[in-house]
Order: structure tokens, then sequence, then C-alpha cells
């Protein structure tokens, strides 16, 4: 009985920790904002220097890891010095904090759950293990295929919903006209980061599945 429990809860938790840690890579990649930067031409559009893009953009990073209080910013746009972000601007960002606040806890107390789960069925089911790594692998490929599919064809109309969803008011609708955290970070920003951490839940996944499905081979020969 424990040792089903134990592969459903595995089955359930091993997608989900994979999807917040390949979101956490892909959010946290100061690259990607780098080469979005310049492929978006933002300097041009916000009136601050790339050099200064990036700075503000690695301290928004270290706000939602909770290593600065808030992100009241100074720096020059369009030549003059001035606070970079309004307050409906920090009150969004605000409520996008206490939602990577409670991503970091669940991926990091699932990735506790996984690990004693897989000590506890290496030493209990080998097997069974592997069976349900497998499973639960290609489950969640089927699962971020289908998003994959939806953000292709809709992804406006997702985005929309999902924002609907995670917040209870309106302030994620900024004014591209004024508001710079939507100049610095327009829809086709999320756009491309959402594929990039398709990618990496595709690729973490297949490594997986390739594994398990070698080892299940070799315990297959071993024991028949």
């Amino acid at each position: 009985m424990c040792k089903k429990i134990s592969q459903t809860i595995l089955f359930i938790t091993l997608p989900i920790i994979i999807l917040l840690f390949s979101f956490s890579y892909s959010v946290f990649d100061t690259n990607y904002f780098d080469n979005k930067f310049k492929e978006n031409n933002t300097e041009q559009v916000t009136g601050i220097e790339h050099k200064n893009l990036l700075r503000i953009s690695e301290e928004i990073l270290k706000y939602l890891k909770d290593q600065r209080k808030d992100l009241i910013i100074y720096e020059e746009v369009n030549g003059q010095k001035e606070q970079v972000f309004e307050d409906r601007e920090l009150q969004h960002m605000n409520d996008v904090k206490k939602l990577f606040d409670y991503g970091f806890k669940i991926r990091n107390l699932g990735f506790v759950v996984v690990i004693v789960i897989i000590i506890y069925l290496i030493l209990k089911d080998k097997l069974a293990l592997l069976r349900t790594v497998k499973a639960s692998s290609i489950t969640g490929l089927v699962l971020i295929g289908i998003l994959g599919v939806i953000m292709t064809f809709g992804f406006d109309k997702a985005f929309t919903i999902f924002h609907k969803i995670l917040f209870t008011n309106d302030l994620w609708l900024l004014n591209p006209k004024t508001d710079i955290m939507i100049q610095m970070l327009p829809l086709n920003f999320f756009i491309d980061l959402g594929f990039k951490i398709i990618m990496i839940f595709i690729t973490i996944s297949l490594i997986l599945i390739l594994i398990s499905y070698l080892l299940l081979r070799q315990y297959k020969v071993k024991y028949e």
C-alpha cells in the first residue's frame, strides 16, 4: 500500500518539479533578457540605455528572489533621472513576487518529496521506480505538448486567462505607451519565454524516459 501511494505521489509530483525547475532556469537567465532587449530594440522603446536595462532586469530578478525589498529604482529615461516604475507597476510586481514565493516553496518541498520517494523505491522496488518515472515523464510530455499547441494557436487568449486566474485584480493590464515594465517585457518576451520553458521541460523529460527505458531493458535482460 505504501509503495503504491509513493508511486502515485511521484507520478504527480515529478512533472510539476520539472516544470518549476524549467521555469526558474528560464526566468532567471539574464542572457535571455539581453537577447530580447536587443531583438525588441528596447533601448529605443524605453529611452533607457541597454546596459541600464540589464541592470534594471537584474534588480527585478533580485526582487523576485527576495534579495531586495522593493522595485523603487531610479535610472536615466530619455536623458533624465527618474523613477523607472510607477505605483501600478510596483503593485503588480508585488503580486507577482507572492506567486514566485509560493512557487519556490512548492518546488523546494516537491524536490524533497521526490528525493525521499526515489530513495524509498530504490530500496523497496527499483522496477516500480523506473516504471513510475517513465510513465510520469511520458504523461508530462503529453500535457506540455497540449500546452504548446494552445500557446502556438492562441497565446494571447491563454495569457489573458492565465492572468485572470492567478490575479484578483487588473493591475497586470499595463499601458505600453507609458509603463516601462510592459515596454521592457512585451508579449513576445513571454511567448518566447514560454516556449523556452517547454523546450527545457521536453529535454529533461526525454532524458528521464531514455534513462528509465535503458535501465528497464537492462533489468529485463538480467532477470529473464
